[in-house]
């Protein structure tokens, strides 16, 4: 996700198939990723695919909470446990706790700057509810998005009609 700013560039529409339209993203020049404006209130506009994904249909990589090296759930070669966690001692979390007060991932530890660089940032439970809002999104539940055989969530702004699918991987 990519919060705020970035270069404004039209957003054309295309036909991919018959009946099907599709809205060109925007593309972050600095690094060449694309998103969305979902024209949400606060500004922030989301990736149209997962750190890793080649494609908004793929599942991307997998993250533990401020860790910037993410792993393949399809290949099953990571299970998150405790242990895994660098911020942490045998029983404390060591840092985005009580007593540094950060409820924010610094760049460092924020597995989007870290892996695409620029603006992108690892969404905030604030940022995650403004886009699960009615009065912002609608979502549908979608089986075999344009035919690629995964499911998902298709938000639809309700500001602007622009749509984010978001696969149902994990």
């Amino acid at each position: 996700f990519m919060s705020g700013g970035g270069v404004e560039l039209p957003n054309v529409s295309y036909c991919e198939k018959e009946n099907e339209v599709h809205y060109n993203p925007y593309i972050d020049p600095s690094n060449g990723h694309s998103y969305v404006d979902l024209g949400l209130p606060s500004g922030t506009k989301w990736a149209t695919m997962n750190i890793g994904a080649e494609r908004e249909t793929d599942y991307g990589l997998y993250f533990a909470w401020g860790e910037t090296q993410g792993y393949s759930g399809i290949t099953n070669e990571k299970t998150f446990s405790w242990d895994d966690y660098k911020l942490r001692t045998e029983s404390n979390i060591t840092k985005y706790n009580a007593t540094d007060g950060l409820t924010t991932l610094e760049a460092s530890d924020d597995a989007a700057t870290v892996n695409w660089g620029g603006n992108w940032k690892m969404p905030t439970l604030e940022q995650v509810s403004e886009l699960c809002n009615p009065e912002n999104c609608t979502n549908e539940w979608v089986t075999n998005y344009n035919g690629s055989r995964i499911n998902g969530t298709l938000l639809t702004s309700v500001r602007n009609g622009n749509k984010l699918f978001v696969p149902a991987g994990g």
